[in-house]
């Protein structure tokens, strides 16, 4: 499994504890040890209880899927994402 540290915040430096993990073809963004979401073919999963846990959990959520709060929250409506726990 490959884990980058996430991106950076706006001043330049790393994003402490947001990583995005690379294992056998799946991509996940985790905040803080937990999975708050997983790519898998292109399917995304959410977890469902921490998918929007804190601002900084939806900031770098929001950065990872490259979209706004309300745009998952539609897609979440619509069936294109899931929601599981990840966590488990």
């Amino acid at each position: 499994m490959k884990a980058k540290n996430k991106g950076s915040n706006h001043i330049g430096r790393k994003a402490q504890y947001q990583f995005i993990n690379n294992d056998n073809g799946r991509e996940y963004y985790q905040s803080y040890g937990a999975i708050i979401v997983e790519v898998v073919k292109s399917h995304i999963t959410l977890d469902r209880y921490k998918w929007n846990y804190n601002q900084t959990v939806e900031k770098h959520r929001n950065l990872f899927l490259g979209e706004t709060t309300q745009e998952t929250l539609n897609n979440i409506k619509i069936g294109k994402y899931s929601l599981t726990d990840l966590n488990i």
